[in-house]
């Protein structure tokens, strides 16, 4: 990647911003130490493992981990609590892990139904690296109690929103209360674990709990971004998604059995009523009013993270925009 696109991918703001230097130093140290530690991570592996993680790590969820909002929205963030380069670095370098360890997860639970030998040996790399993850929070934390037991927390927390979701919305299709968009959130808890740190070493605890407010609320909105994208995917899996489960609600589907994913007729309706209704704009609206509550958390507090929002914002809005517009030309034609 060259510097010249880092603000496109990145903050996708203009050169002249007064943050752009420092976030395009902090991202350019942080990625290049993640690699470099990966690699000398993954050659201490011996075969079969190593040959396995060098696969995950060329997965392009993996490779691109470092353009997921999720990603820009903690080196902004360590940016805005002043963090040093270094802490940024080691604080990227546990997310980087506890992705790859959750991307695992979510995959080997997901694909659950596939006989596909693959998946189970996907499980050691995602252990590895959850065990990678756990050492080097704690080496930068210098063993703090407080880290054990925000890691301890949050991990809870994201096993029993996966648990539930297996539960309630796996082969099943049950409704979604704005409750439970708040539990989907939590899948991302971890996250919170890993910014514990810059929070408390740069001596901001006081607003910890208003980090923590606006990482869920970027969780939940890029959950559903995916979901939504990932509707034909997630119906095959008998993921029963928020948008999926209102575009079957839509066709008048309450039961699992009144579907059949090898009907194109089927697929077609599913996918307009998923694009082609109000569907789309609840789901858009949801996602747009967490971001929103996400800027007003911290536009005052950390007003380069809230630039990262403000961009974020705007993108989805030109897309909302987008899909009416569609919607009503085929109303018209």
């Amino acid at each position: 990647m060259s510097t010249d696109n880092i603000d496109l991918i990145y903050l996708k703001s203009p050169k002249s911003h007064p943050s752009y230097e420092q976030v395009k130093d902090a991202f350019l140290q942080s990625r290049n130490y993640t690699h470099k530690k990966i690699k000398i991570f993954t050659d201490k592996l011996s075969d079969p493992l190593k040959t396995d993680m060098i696969k995950v790590l060329n997965n392009p969820k993996i490779a691109h981990s470092f353009e997921q909002i999720v990603f820009k929205f903690i080196i902004s963030a360590c940016v805005d609590l002043k963090s040093e380069n270094d802490l940024i670095s080691s604080t990227l370098y546990s997310a980087y892990l506890g992705n790859i360890h959750t991307l695992i997860t979510d995959h080997v639970i997901d694909n659950k139904f596939d006989e596909d030998r693959r998946l189970v040996d996907q499980i050691p790399v995602g252990e590895v690296c959850y065990l990678e993850f756990i050492l080097s929070l704690l080496e930068t934390a210098n063993n703090d109690p407080v880290c054990i037991q925000r890691i301890r927390e949050f991990y809870y927390k994201t096993f029993e929103v996966l648990y539930w979701e297996e539960k309630c919305h796996v082969g099943t299709i049950s409704e979604y209360k704005d409750s439970d968009l708040d539990l989907i959130s939590q899948k991302c808890a971890p996250i919170k674990a890993i910014m514990y740190l810059p929070i408390k070493l740069t001596d901001n605890l006081s607003i910890e709990q208003k980090i923590y407010q606006v990482i869920d609320n970027l969780s939940l909105g890029s959950l559903l971004l995916d979901d939504y994208h990932d509707w034909e995917e997630d119906l095959i899996r008998q993921r029963y998604t928020y948008p999926l489960t209102l575009a079957l609600k839509r066709l008048g589907i309450d039961n699992a059995a009144q579907i059949d994913v090898h009907d194109d007729k089927f697929i077609s309706q599913v996918k307009a009523a998923m694009f082609m209704s109000e569907v789309s704009i609840k789901v858009f609206d949801v996602i747009l009013k967490r971001l929103r509550s996400a800027y007003s958390i911290i536009k005052e507090l950390m007003p380069i993270s809230a630039l990262l929002i403000q961009v974020q914002l705007k993108t989805l809005e030109e897309e909302m925009i987008k899909v009416i517009k569609t919607q009503r030309s085929a109303l018209h034609k």
